[in-house]
């Protein structure tokens, strides 16, 4: 494990300078990933209020406050309208920075490529270093660009989830979070 972490801060370490030109776009579509998985955990909210207020109406047995409704719904239009934006921008973002990025990675290893002795291609063959050299770089790309932002989506959309489910009830986000473990618990002995 130490060995991978060890090669993973490498392989970091060696892509930030290709990266640091086009920070800007690459951070800003970091934001947009959380400003996406902000609203995708605050729209459910708003979902509740609607079905809240609804509730209410019939309970009381008076006209459905459809002005109240309505209101709801324009917030929700914001949030999913704010929630699309910024996934296009993301990705628009992203996708830009990081194909930037590739091209001078690309840049460097070819001028490498033109200063490497006569005699290495004597014993290893142009075609296959070519091959090996754009198969890396494609695997690089498709990393930044999908595993990065998958990862961080992942880790907001549950704190996002957590803190909600907390600000709604924490005695029930409580026990949603023990079920959990107790289903892996549950899984691994039946796995066995």
């Amino acid at each position: 494990m130490n060995k991978k972490w060890k090669a993973w801060k490498q392989t970091a370490a060696s892509l930030v300078p290709f990266i640091a030109p086009y920070k800007g776009s690459f951070f800003t579509a970091l934001l947009m990933v959380a400003l996406t998985n902000f609203c995708l955990a605050f729209s459910p909210q708003i979902e509740g209020m609607i079905t809240t207020q609804l509730a209410n109406d019939v309970m009381a047995h008076t006209a459905v406050d459809l002005q109240a409704v309505l209101r709801f719904m324009v917030i929700l239009l914001g949030i999913y309208l704010t929630k699309t934006i910024s996934q296009v921008v993301c990705i628009f973002l992203l996708t830009n920075s990081i194909q930037n990025a590739m091209h001078d990675l690309r840049n460097t290893l070819q001028n490498k490529i033109r200063r490497l002795p006569v005699r290495y291609f004597d014993t290893n063959q142009f075609g296959d270093v070519l091959s090996r050299l754009t198969n890396d770089i494609d695997t690089i790309s498709n990393a930044l660009q999908q595993t990065l932002t998958q990862v961080l989506s992942g880790v907001l959309s549950v704190s996002l989830a957590l803190v909600m489910m907390m600000r709604i009830n924490v005695m029930m986000a409580f026990v949603a979070v023990m079920i959990i473990p107790l289903m892996l618990l549950i899984t691994r002995f039946i796995v066995k």
